[in-house]
């Protein structure tokens, strides 16, 4: 039979540069409050979503951009997608991708501008969730703590079987259990891993716990039924190591530690007789949480909506991204509730101030977006993907310049023609015919393309051109 094991108390995965960074930004936080007399994990939490908040605004700012654009944009594809609707041939599907990939590069864009701040926000937000998890991994004084009630019941023998007695009969879930191999011969824990155990205790809990007359008595049945038959704590064995424990020895030490619970329990508060480990739930008073939670994520979608263009309102033809963000605006807060209603209090003390601060946030870039203009943002990421192109050796010409600068519902459907170099004459249209013009040339069919233009693109891969030539 598997002794026991536990993992150490801080987040040792990948994530764990990203949450010893916040867990730093949380303790100063809490030092902090503490200079104002103040002693509560709940103010810290408020001002740990704050501060984090604003460590990620460049990212909300450039997703904000993207979401602006991509309400141009849409629009535009969409023309796009309806003009090749039931057209599967590979030219079409070329021609397609071209003129897509022409409105992109007419507002300075690409397809996954607006996917990078997400992707980089979830590892960021995963890691903030480790540290609201195991505050005392990261926060020294309620480390402290949770250390003088652990040291105390650690100088009891064989400390861990009333313990995990406990544990077991109150279906605690211990964050970072995974096996039982590190309870030795002896039937000990490291402090470490006692705190973190200490830590899945709530206000009901602790009560449990000092009234430990009522439930030390049943402790050596227990130990006997687990070293007979086995016993399971999460679905892993126990038994092996453990060995009884003296009840008077314990119930004394428990005693001992009660004004230490008292702190505990106070920092842990809320109000009316909250704590910020309990779940919410779905009885008053716990169902405040969530239902303020729904709340603000209702006045978030609400409010920092980007307007649909006038065109669009006119158009009887469905908009898949508007059907899309009006399910995500009654899913987000129906799942709001449902998470802070069946998790801690504390994640959804997270979730509600950093639904306030986001949209305050998103209010605010919105009105300095206006104030600056979109074209100035358009004009900007025009030049930033032309010095990036530049960078890399991509010359784009004239040609595609021509391209983008038209409306893509404006430009005639290309595909009329049964002649077989359609796409080429069709992206040979776009030439530049300035007679001042310099530029090498290259040849499809006596048709001429600019160098580096769409069209000697198109051309160079049609499988016309036998010699495959073309000058960047």
């Amino acid at each position: 039979m598997t002794p026991f094991t536990f993992i150490l108390t801080q987040e040792t995965g990948w994530l764990s540069p990203i949450a010893k960074l916040f867990g730093f930004i949380m303790n100063a936080l809490y030092e902090f409050q503490e200079l104002f007399g103040i002693q509560k994990l709940a103010v810290c939490i408020v001002l740990f979503t704050i501060v984090t908040k604003m460590i990620m605004l460049p990212l909300q700012i450039k997703q904000q951009k993207s979401t602006k654009l991509q309400a141009l944009i849409s629009p535009e594809i969409a023309e796009v997608q309806k003009k090749y609707e039931g057209k599967k041939d590979t030219d079409s599907m070329r021609m397609q991708q071209e003129e897509i990939q022409a409105v992109y590069d007419k507002y300075g864009t690409n397809m996954m501008s607006g996917c990078l701040p997400l992707l980089i926000t979830l590892p960021v937000i995963w890691g903030m969730y480790r540290v609201i998890y195991a505050v005392p991994a990261y926060v020294h004084d309620i480390y402290q703590m949770y250390a003088s009630v652990a040291k105390n019941i650690m100088e009891v023998d064989n400390y861990a079987t009333p313990i995990l007695y406990f544990v077991s009969q109150n279906n605690l879930m211990v964050r970072t259990i995974k096996q039982f191999s590190e309870v030795n011969a002896t039937g000990t824990l490291t402090l470490n891993h006692l705190i973190d155990t200490l830590y899945a205790f709530n206000t009901s809990t602790w009560e449990k716990f000092q009234d430990v007359g009522s439930w030390i008595g049943s402790v050596p049945a227990w130990l006997e039924t687990a070293n007979t038959d086995g016993v399971k704590i999460m679905g892993l064995s126990v038994g092996e190591s453990l060995k009884a424990c003296d009840a008077s020895a314990f119930t004394s030490a428990v005693n001992s530690i009660g004004s230490n619970i008292t702190q505990i329990i106070s920092v842990n508060g809320l109000f009316a007789g909250l704590n910020i480990l309990d779940n919410s739930g779905w009885k008053f008073p716990g169902i405040i949480i969530p239902l303020a939670s729904g709340l603000t994520t209702i006045l978030q979608t609400k409010l920092v909506q980007v307007p649909k263009k006038d065109e669009k309102k006119k158009s009887n033809e469905p908009d898949p991204t508007a059907q899309t963000m009006k399910a995500m605006n009654y899913f987000m807060p129906i799942m709001s509730i449902i998470f802070c209603a069946t998790m801690p209090i504390c994640v959804g003390i997270y979730w509600i101030f950093s639904s306030v601060i986001s949209t305050i946030q998103s209010l605010c870039i919105n009105k300095y977006i206006d104030k600056v203009g979109v074209d100035a943002i358009i004009a900007k990421n025009v030049e930033k993907l032309k010095k990036k192109r530049e960078k890399y050796g991509i010359v784009t010409g004239n040609q595609t310049a021509s391209v983008a600068k038209q409306n893509t519902k404006n430009i005639e459907h290309p595909y009329t023609s049964s002649n077989s170099n359609s796409i080429t004459k069709y992206a040979g249209g776009y030439k530049n015919n300035s007679k001042n013009e310099n530029s090498s040339e290259t040849s499809n069919n006596s048709t001429k393309y600019k160098a580096g233009s769409i069209s000697s693109y198109a051309n160079y891969f049609s499988g016309d051109d036998k010699n495959k030539k073309y000058k960047k």
